[in-house]
């Protein structure tokens, strides 16, 4: 028997039009199996905040949306229209149109001090919240309802779950019986 445990970001921005000046521009690559958590998961690993889906095949990463001439600004989520090349089921912006998701980890801080007659050091480091709120349970098909990432174990729980979902920097987790593992 198998646990299957699933990751996923958080949710979309909109569609904002795009020009030259790239409205994320810090990263970018393009893939023909291209979706929004594909995308998600590449900012993501690049270490981006944001992270946009256009053209079909074009992933764009940034922490911060460019705003200029021609660029930026936030239009109709209709004007993103044009079909993944990864899923043809998905939208993924559109012609000079970037459909752009956040992702926003939650983070605790934690300081230590320690003196000695001499040195004084401080010591403050930050970590993800493992703090994890039930949304619910949500029927899963084909099409997974948390895509960006999963594993499965015959021996996985909720708490490991969400601590591998946590080290990842996802913020949503999700576990289900499973007899074979979904891409």
């Amino acid at each position: 028997m198998l646990y299957l445990c699933i990751c996923e970001l958080d949710s979309a921005k909109g569609c904002y039009t795009d020009s030259t000046t790239r409205a994320l521009g810090s990263y970018s690559t393009t893939s023909s199996s291209n979706t929004p958590a594909s995308c998600e998961a590449t900012c993501l690993g690049q270490g981006y905040t944001l992270a946009g889906v256009e053209y079909g095949s074009e992933c764009w990463c940034a922490n911060s949306i460019t705003v200029s001439s021609g660029g930026g600004s936030l239009v109709s989520s209709s004007d993103c229209n044009m079909q993944c090349s990864g899923d043809s089921s998905q939208t993924c912006g559109a012609g000079y149109r970037i459909f752009i998701y956040s992702f926003a980890a939650a983070s605790s801080t934690t300081s230590s001090t320690s003196t000695t007659p001499t040195t004084t050091t401080t010591t403050t480091s930050s970590a993800p919240s493992s703090t994890w709120t039930s949304v619910g349970c949500y029927a899963d098909s084909s099409n997974r309802v948390l895509a960006a990432y999963s594993t499965s174990s015959g021996s996985m729980t909720n708490d490991q779950c969400q601590n591998t979902c946590n080290s990842l920097g996802y913020s949503y987790a999700g576990t289900e019986y499973s007899m074979s593992t979904f891409p």
